[in-house]
Order: C-alpha cells, then structure tokens, then sequence
C-alpha cells in the first residue's frame, strides 16, 4: 500500500509538472492528465504489474564454503603471496579506521600485484585493499588472467572470524571472475591467525 500511495504521489507531481509547462512542453498526455481514465489506464498498465513482480519476487540464497588452514599446511605459493600482502598492509593509509589491509593478486604469469587501503577525510573516496591491488593488476597487466588473491589485515581491531571483503569488493572480485572466465582463489587473514580459502 505504501509504494501504491508512492506510485500516487509520483503520478501527481508528474501531471502538475506537465499541466505547469503543457503549453511549452506540449506533453503528449497533458491534456488527458485530469481525467480518471488515465489514472485507471496507467495504474492498470503500469503499477499493477510492477506491484504484482513485487509481491511475487522469490529469494535467492548462496551457501559458500571455505576450508580453514593453519599456516604451516598452506603451500609454498600461498604462503609467499600471503607474505607479499603483510607486506603490502605496512603501506596502507588508514589514519581514521586504524584498520591496515593488504592485498596481493598473483596472476597466470607467477607476477604478484600488491595494494593497500588508502583512506580519505571524504570517506567514500578511499578504497579498500583488495581493490587496489585487483585494479592494479587488471591495469598493469591487461592480458594476464589473475589465480588467486590474498587479504590480510595486521590490525589489532580485526576478527579472523568475521574478516570478509566489504561489498563492493565482493562485486569487483565477482566481476574479476566472469571477466577472464576462470575461477579466483581467495585467501583470508588476521595476522599470523589461522588462513580461510575459498
């Protein structure tokens, strides 16, 4: 009921707009704007299908599953791209949250990208870790499909539990993915803290 009263709404302001500047604009519906028939037609045609999709709009749900490792059963190649992002967390900027991240891609060729968190005072236009280093690779190294990347974060304040790449970075790694059609191994870390892989 409430978006029906927003469709309303929006319907309203749109035919005051139109009748304002009819004889400028010259709207093709402007004259029909007052009549109840357009109203019947365009709630009919318009907002009666888009209520209907609303209400009939099923959930999704994906289950992932990791494997967990304590550092000394990672492989030789893990472990130095999950060195190269420690590493990388040392240059990260992060004077308002305290919280360090360091990412490390290592792409097809064996070449490991690194990137930090870099905040601003304009808090969205800072970026995250991860990001850095996966855009760094992408620009840097066009041609060359990425096999893995490495987010580790030093900071005293993060949770091994809980520590996960925000949204957008979710969306850039998914898109990484789909992009060279190959899947991308993520690996986790607060630390010297036990190692999530997916």
């Amino acid at each position: 009921m409430k978006m029906h009263a927003r469709f309303s709404t929006w319907l309203q302001l749109g035919r005051r707009r139109e009748t304002i500047l009819g004889r400028e604009v010259a709207a093709p519906w402007a004259a029909h704007a007052s009549s109840r028939r357009f109203d019947h037609v365009v709630h009919r045609q318009v907002i009666a299908p888009i209520l209907l999709a609303m209400t009939q709009r099923r959930t999704r749900s994906w289950t992932s599953t990791m494997d967990v490792l304590a550092p000394h059963e990672l492989t030789e190649d893990d472990r130095t791209l999950l060195e190269a992002a420690h590493e990388a967390a040392k240059h990260a900027y992060a004077p308002y949250s305290g919280f360090q991240v360091g990412g490390a891609v290592r792409l097809a060729c064996g070449t490991i990208v690194k990137g930090s968190n870099q905040e601003n005072m304009a808090y969205p236009s800072g970026m995250c870790g991860e990001r850095v280093a996966v855009f760094a690779a992408g620009a840097q190294h066009p041609v060359s499909k990425m096999t893995a990347v490495a987010i580790v974060s030093p900071s005293e304040k993060a949770i091994p539990e809980g520590f996960m790449p925000c949204g957008g970075c979710r969306q850039v790694l998914v898109e990484a993915e789909r992009r060279q059609d190959q899947h991308l191994r993520i690996l986790l870390q607060v630390r010297d803290e036990d190692v999530m892989i997916s």
